[in-house]
């Protein structure tokens, strides 16, 4: 599990995101956060899930 609050917090979830093809319930698995968290944090730095996706 991957802590955002110990390394830069947008390049870790835009990876995780990304990586998981924009699968948003996958990453928040991955991270430990909630599904409405993502898409909050996606939004505060300009991206929504659909730009993650491969």
């Amino acid at each position: 599990m991957l802590h955002l609050e110990k390394v830069g917090e947008a390049p870790v979830l835009i990876t995780t995101v990304n990586n998981l093809n924009g699968n948003i319930r996958q990453a928040a698995t991955k991270l430990d956060i909630s599904r409405p968290t993502i898409y909050r944090k996606l939004k505060q730095y300009g991206f929504s899930s659909r730009d993650c996706k491969q």
